[in-house]
């Protein structure tokens, strides 16, 4: 599954360049955009074949993009001693800001497909008309909790006001997973195989993510205030 492949190399990225990450952030955001515009381009034109059979898989749904989502929503569940949390959390502001410039060209693409449809009157799925809104819905928190997790906005914000902003990532990725269903629970009705194995992976990680994140926030409860410095997290509330 594409999901399951992308979000294997995600965390292998996450890991492996971390170091370079927190120190060349601005090259890997120009990767992320670049990555985009290469799918954007291969849509029309041509280009190597790898990239014609690589950048649709993970670029076209923003399964890539998500994968980054989920490793910043992971990291905020791993106790405070753990080797995992330390060693990603002094990036998971820049994972976030990757996978939210690789979410744009999902974005793109779809806005292109879905918008003259749907402005013009023409008829539609309910899912399709249901996913088409909620992603706009979805757009907006994107870029609420993107713009705030860059330092020089950060630095412009309030602590209390900012971490109150973060809040809006748990709304945004349970839109996500909603988003998700609408477009693959038809053909998974339909008894298309595929489309329920993705309900099936999807359905897995964002329980998985609930069941951790409220043992996590019990731990929490239990143990001093001041455990941890949070003023300095992305999307902290995860």
């Amino acid at each position: 599954m594409a999901f399951a492949g992308s979000l294997f190399a995600a965390i292998l990225f996450s890991l492996i360049f971390k170091p370079l990450i927190k120190r060349f952030s601005i090259f890997f955001y120009v990767a992320a955009l670049l990555l985009g515009v290469f799918y954007l381009v291969s849509i029309s034109s041509e280009l190597p074949g790898f990239l014609t059979r690589f950048l649709p898989l993970v670029m076209q749904k923003g399964t890539l993009a998500v994968s980054f989502f989920v490793i910043v929503m992971f990291i905020g569940v791993f106790d405070e001693s753990s080797e995992v949390r330390k060693y990603l959390m002094p990036i998971r502001a820049e994972l976030s800001i990757i996978g939210s410039l690789l979410m744009l060209t999902h974005i793109v693409r779809y806005l292109i497909t879905y918008a003259p449809l749907i402005i013009g009157g023409a008829r539609v799925g309910f899912n399709i008309f249901a996913a088409f809104f909620l992603a706009l819905l979805l757009v907006v928190l994107l870029a609420i909790l993107t713009g705030t997790s860059f330092n020089v906005t950060k630095r412009r914000i309030h602590p209390d006001s900012w971490k109150r902003i973060q809040w809006l990532a748990y709304p945004f990725f349970l839109l996500i997973y909603v988003h998700l269903l609408l477009f693959l629970l038809p053909s998974a009705l339909l008894g298309g195989t595929t489309a329920w194995i993705s309900v099936g992976v999807y359905t897995a990680t964002f329980i998985a993510y609930i069941v951790l994140r409220l043992r996590r926030s019990k731990y929490a409860n239990t143990s001093s205030p001041d455990i941890h410095d949070t003023s300095k997290d992305a999307w902290v509330a995860l």
